[in-house]
């Protein structure tokens, strides 16, 4: 999931970039295993199917926030 935030930006902003590698270098990550499908499926109907194992996971690792600039596929 982290190659496809770079991907995106890469795609959509190009120029964004360099700062997006800047901060991705200084954050302390916590890295959990992906979602089983039961896990995922459980948001399926909230957001769209592809992206459901991201919303799972980050409801697996309790997150203090929750950010995303992707709305249009948020109800």
């Amino acid at each position: 999931m982290m190659d496809e935030a770079e991907r995106n930006i890469q795609r959509k902003t190009p120029e964004a970039l360099p700062r997006y590698r800047e901060a991705w270098a200084n954050i302390s990550w916590e890295l959990i295993p992906d979602p089983d499908s039961e896990q995922a499926r459980m948001w399926i109907g909230v957001i769209v199917a592809k992206d459901a194992p991201v919303l799972a996971a980050a409801g697996i690792a309790y997150p203090h926030r929750r950010i995303t600039l992707g709305t249009k596929n948020l109800i």
